[in-house]
């Protein structure tokens, strides 16, 4: 029986959470959140009233690019999928790869045009996102550190991407800093959670080249250096010491990450942990940076 002849029986129902499933909403609001954060720091609430429309168009066109890129994403997974994670939409018969394929097609399309309305330099980011997304699925994925720097770059570009609104300021990039390192990290755990995929389907990981081990200690250097950067707008007097108390919290969820890492006696399981309390890092981490 071919694919194309086991979609016909799948349910409306199946193929509307196969959507969902795809394009991973949750995971993309991260971006809208980092758009809003943007807004919010160059400018302050006032400006999602006197600019709302704007605000809305750059946090669709983040929603859109993101929700495009786990599609993508998902289509060049599909042989890697069949051993990580074989209840995705593709590997299971739920969606065809060309559907998935059309849906990337629309969405990034949709992204840049929401940007390009906003203005011409968010439409011109908008685009470079897409494109470096697509090329991460396509070849960085595979290549060490690489395609961590790249999404890392991206989805914190998205605080950059609302800031615009009202003007880059030294908070913004604060906030851009702590987002990149912590969905760096995030980034590099997730590739120790795929490590039996990424080796049958010759990925060179991290992980990968050089064992589980290794990227531990690359994690954890990378965590100290991220505890660090999260205290410089306090000492840089940008932020007075409310915020410091708020910043215990991404680093609570930050210290049980590396716990689950190091503790768990199947690395895949710990980092499987670990990539979710990293999300609360991220989330907490936006809250904190909204305290002067």
């Amino acid at each position: 029986m071919t694919i194309a002849t086991e979609v016909s029986t799948i349910s409306n129902q199946e193929k509307v959470g196969g959507f969902i499933q795809l394009i991973r909403p949750l995971n993309a609001l991260m971006f809208v959140l980092g758009v809003c954060l943007g807004v919010y720091l160059s400018a302050g609430s006032l400006i999602f009233a006197t600019q709302w429309l704007a605000v809305l168009g750059a946090s669709l066109s983040a929603m859109c690019i993101g929700c495009g890129a786990n599609a993508i994403n998902d289509y060049y997974d599909i042989e890697i999928d069949k051993i990580n994670r074989p209840d995705r939409p593709i590997p299971s018969g739920i969606l065809t790869d060309v559907y998935v394929a059309t849906v990337w097609g629309i969405l990034s399309v949709s992204g840049i045009v929401f940007g390009a309305l906003v203005s011409w330099q968010h439409g011109l980011i908008a685009l470079l996102s897409a494109v470096l997304l697509f090329l991460y699925s396509a070849q960085f994925k595979s290549q060490p550190f690489i395609g961590n720097l790249v999404v890392a770059v991206v989805v914190a570009s998205g605080i950059l991407f609302g800031g615009l609104l009202g003007g880059l300021n030294e908070a913004i990039w604060f906030a851009f800093g702590f987002a990149f390192l912590s969905n760096l990290i995030r980034e590099i755990i997730k590739d120790i959670e795929d490590i039996d995929g990424d080796m049958w389907g010759n990925a060179r990981t991290l992980p990968v080249i050089l064992g589980t081990k290794k990227t531990l200690w690359i994690i954890i250097g990378l965590t100290l250096i991220l505890l660090i950067f999260g205290t410089l707008p306090y000492l840089s007097g940008y932020y007075s010491a409310i915020f410091l108390l708020f910043l215990f919290v991404p680093y609570f969820f930050l210290l049980i990450a590396l716990f689950q890492l190091w503790n768990a006696p199947v690395p895949q399981a710990g980092a499987k942990q670990a990539s979710q309390s990293l999300k609360w890092v991220m989330l907490t981490g936006m809250i904190a940076l909204l305290v002067r």
